[in-house]
C-alpha cells in the first residue's frame, strides 16, 4: 500500500483511470438580443433622466428674483482697508474699543471715516447684541478710532468693526467681560 491509498479506502487499480460520468458543459452562448434590450433599457432611463433635470426645477432653493437695486459692494481683496482691532475690558461692565484703520497697500493712515462698531455675546448670539456704537477719531493719533461701550453681563463678546467710508472693511476681536468690580 502506498501512502497516498492509505488515505483512499479504494487501492487504485494500475492501467484503469477513473471517468467523469457527467456530461462536459456546453460552451456559452451570446444572447445579442438580452445585451441588446439592456443597451436600449439603459439609453431610454438616461434620456428620461436629462429630460427630468432640464425641465423640472429645485425644491431646495428659490428662483433668482431680478432686483432693482444692486447689491451692496463688499470688500474684495485689495480694496479693503487694513483694521487693527484691540478691545479691553476696563472695569465693570465697560469695554474700550480702539481701532487702527490703514489704506491697502501704502499703509497710510485713514483719516476723517466712519466707522461703527457691535457688539454681541459669543454665548447667547444676537440676544445681547449693542450696536451701532460709533468710534470717533482719537485727536493726534491720524487714523486711529477709539469708542467706551457698556455690555450688558458678564460674558465673553464679540466685537464687530465696520468702516463704512472711505474704503470698507470689517474686523472682529473678542473680549471676555468676568469681574463687574475692579480692572481684569
Amino acid at each position: 500500500m502506498t501512502t497516498t491509498s492509505k488515505w483512499r479506502l479504494v487501492e487504485q487499480v494500475p492501467g484503469r483511470q477513473r471517468r467523469n460520468h457527467r456530461p462536459p458543459k456546453p460552451p456559452p452562448r451570446h444572447r445579442p438580443g438580452f445585451l441588446a434590450g439592456v443597451a436600449t433599457g439603459m439609453t431610454i432611463a438616461v434620456a428620461i433622466s436629462g429630460v427630468a433635470l432640464l425641465t423640472n426645477r429645485p425644491q431646495g432653493r428659490p428662483a433668482a428674483a431680478t432686483t432693482t437695486h444692486p447689491a451692496p459692494a463688499r470688500p474684495t481683496g485689495s480694496t479693503a482697508a487694513v483694521l487693527d482691532v484691540k478691545a479691553r475690558h476696563v472695569g465693570d461692565l465697560q469695554v474700550q474699543i480702539e481701532v487702527r484703520a490703514v489704506s491697502p497697500g501704502a499703509y497710510q493712515p485713514i483719516t476723517m471715516g466712519r466707522m461703527v462698531a457691535w457688539t454681541d455675546m459669543i454665548a447667547m448670539p444676537t440676544s445681547h447684541r449693542q450696536g451701532p456704537i460709533t468710534l470717533m477719531e482719537v485727536p493726534g493719533k491720524r487714523g486711529t478710532y477709539s469708542a467706551l461701550t457698556n455690555v450688558p453681563m458678564i460674558g465673553e463678546y464679540d466685537i464687530l468693526v465696520e468702516l463704512q467710508q472711505p474704503l470698507p472693511a470689517e474686523a472682529h476681536e473678542r473680549v471676555d467681560v468676568q469681574t463687574v468690580t475692579g480692572t481684569t
